[in-house]
């Protein structure tokens, strides 16, 4: 007895069925399992001029430019840079609201490897365009940005494009703004211009910001901190027979105090002023190792006087190091004239007034603590853990 008959199929009509399967159920599943990397559009808005970061996945870039990598894309870029370059500067132009098309130059074309959870590892190429203004830009126009690098090839790729630098609207310092998406629109088979709305800042507004970037930077950096606090450990003790002991004199502790915290703060705005300019600059790998050396010699004194009566000297010449330091934040954003020294006031202020808050609230308690029998021992303990992290420090950035 026949309880279930399997029908007989077509085999044309089964090759079709399979065939259906692959393009709209299993080819799809596999695009969406391994999506291919966007172009990344970064903005940069200046006084006079408007700078284009581009993030090129080389995958994508090999199919529209048109010429196999072979594996080794950093020699392919160096070897083929002038034409890398005068490729994307053909797909890209910048216009305005009086038609006007911008002159622009493709300045660089490098090569790097990016990472995401989504995509893993790839590499891709970089390239910086900038399109100059004769005039100061103005703040309440709509610009068109006519871009189809990759697309015009390959309709499946998009471009994400953001505003990172805008400093009349307080967008510097990995703040970016995240304003569309460049795409090809299927319908119409067109890359339709990306509209870039100028928003109207102010001063104020990148003041303000700038004083806020110099608070994060203080509390964001735990060297620049624990340099503070080890300023602060001896600040309430005098030497006796090379020894320290308690002062037990307010007014004491506070002169010396402020004669070692403004020492640093000549010191640092002193080198911050000159590195934000690009007058003195050094590698950033030297200054941070000097910064955790900072760290080791003040901890050192605080267990064992080295210097005593002369920290103001010690506190300026450290502070110039960390001056330069902080001057790398402002240097990167290659500010105008007026924009750059508010951007240094700003940001000075507010490294000044979060050292400031530190010792308005570490101070007292120290000035209580050290009145106690064991504060020697809480000093001293509290140095050898800032000689640990500063010998620690000094090995990973020598590294």
């Amino acid at each position: 007895m026949v309880l279930f008959r399997t029908p007989r199929l077509n085999s044309h009509f089964f090759n079709k069925w399979l065939l259906f399967l692959f393009f709209v159920v299993i080819m799809p599943l596999n695009l969406e399992a391994h999506p291919m990397p966007n172009s990344i559009v970064q903005i940069k808005i200046e006084q006079k001029k408007i700078v284009l970061q581009l993030k090129l996945p080389v995958s994508e870039l090999e199919l529209a430019y048109g010429k196999s990598m072979n594996n080794d894309v950093a020699t392919f870029v160096r070897e083929n840079n002038n034409q890398l370059k005068q490729y994307i500067g053909t797909h890209i132009k910048l216009i305005d609201q009086t038609n006007h098309i911008w002159d622009k130059k493709v300045t660089s074309v490098s090569y790097d490897s990016a990472n995401s959870e989504i995509n893993g590892t790839y590499s891709e190429t970089l390239a910086t365009v900038e399109f100059e203004s004769n005039t100061e830009i103005n703040r309440n126009e709509k610009l068109l940005l006519l871009y189809d690098v990759i697309i015009h090839q390959v309709v499946t790729h998009s471009a994400l494009v953001s505003i990172t630098q805008d400093w009349e609207n307080g967008i510097v310092n990995n703040k970016d703004k995240q304003i569309g998406v460049i795409s090809l629109d299927t319908k119409n088979n067109v890359v339709r211009p990306f509209e870039i709305n100028l928003e109207k800042g102010s001063i104020w507004k990148g003041f303000s910001n700038m004083f806020w970037l110099g608070v994060q930077h203080i509390t964001e950096g735990t060297d620049h901190l624990l340099f503070l606090l080890v300023l602060l450990l001896p600040a309430s003790l005098i030497v006796v027979n090379k020894k320290w002991i308690n002062a037990n004199n307010r007014k004491y502790t506070f002169m010396r105090l402020l004669k070692i915290v403004t020492a640093f703060t000549i010191g640092h705005s002193f080198t911050l002023i000159l590195g934000a300019l690009e007058i003195l600059q050094l590698p950033s790998k030297p200054v941070e190792v000097l910064i955790a050396l900072s760290i080791f010699i003040t901890a050192i004194h605080c267990i064992k006087p080295m210097f005593y009566g002369k920290e103001i000297y010690i506190a300026t010449g450290f502070g110039l190091v960390h001056g330069l330091a902080f001057a790398t934040v402002l240097s990167n954003l290659h500010l105008q004239m007026k924009q750059m020294a508010l951007s240094i006031l700003g940001f000075n202020l507010g490294i000044e007034a979060t050292q400031l808050c530190v010792v308005l609230v570490i101070l007292p308690v120290l000035l209580v603590l050290s009145t106690k029998a064991y504060y020697a021992h809480l000093k001293n303990t509290g140095s050898i853990i800032a000689i640990i992290l500063s010998i620690k420090w000094i090995i990973e950035r020598l590294a």
